[in-house]
């Protein structure tokens, strides 16, 4: 019997629901948004189809570090799905070790830490998802150098897979994270007017148009 996952997700309409909107259309996307507000949510719904929509892709999904892929993404991952991610019914082998999921229809996943951006260069991928990339490398001058040389890597890993290529399937990038200041590395390729990549957006809300979020959780951040 076919096994049919599908998360208990609804998106905000007219916020995560344009930025989903936009899959097939805009190239890069950037969800600029406060803590609480579903933008991580917002992110693995994206992993998600693009891991069901493309069989045998390939994607790359980055935390700052990579301690916080244990402590951000799998607890997400059990969230939004409702299963570890070692027992998800669709899942056909994760490796901690590796951090290394296959999924049953071929696709994969790689979930990488940007300690040290220069340790992502690898295979060809079809999508990557940069989780609050603004965090990468700290703050000050030896952030901006981290959050470029990040940069510069991942885009380069974007050719597509061998696969992928072969099934002419789109490539896509996707950053959820908090507000960014001017001059960053972020605010360069979204805002810049010269700088910026041509097939880009930003999508920005704030936690007041979180239905989900509790009424403590509102009145905790106003405070």
């Amino acid at each position: 019997m076919k096994v049919v996952i599908e998360p208990k997700y609804r998106p905000i309409a007219g916020k995560q629901d344009d930025f989903h909107k936009a899959r097939k259309t805009v190239w890069a996307r950037l969800i600029s948004a406060g803590t609480g507000a579903g933008k991580t949510y917002a992110g693995m719904y994206e992993a998600w189809r693009w891991t069901a929509t493309y069989a045998g892709s390939i994607g790359l999904i980055f935390e700052p570090t990579y301690g916080m892929i244990t402590r951000i993404l799998y607890p997400t991952f059990k969230d939004f799905f409702g299963y570890p991610i070692e027992s998800h019914p669709l899942i056909k082998k994760f490796s901690k070790m590796e951090n290394h999921v296959t999924w049953k229809n071929g696709s994969e996943w790689w979930l990488l830490g940007l300690d040290d951006p220069e340790k992502t260069e690898g295979q060809n991928a079809d999508w990557a998802w940069l989780d609050e990339f603004r965090l990468v490398g700290g703050s000050g001058q030896v952030a901006q150098r981290k959050q470029k040389l990040a940069w510069d890597t991942i885009i380069r890993r974007l050719r597509g897979s061998s696969h992928g290529r072969s099934q002419d399937y789109p490539n896509g990038l996707w950053i959820t994270t908090t507000p960014d200041a001017p001059g960053s590395v972020l605010h360069d390729h979204f805002e810049h007017p010269t700088k910026k990549v041509e097939s880009s957006q930003i999508f920005r809300w704030s936690i007041d148009d979180n239905p989900e979020l509790s009424d403590n959780f509102r009145l905790e951040k106003a405070g």
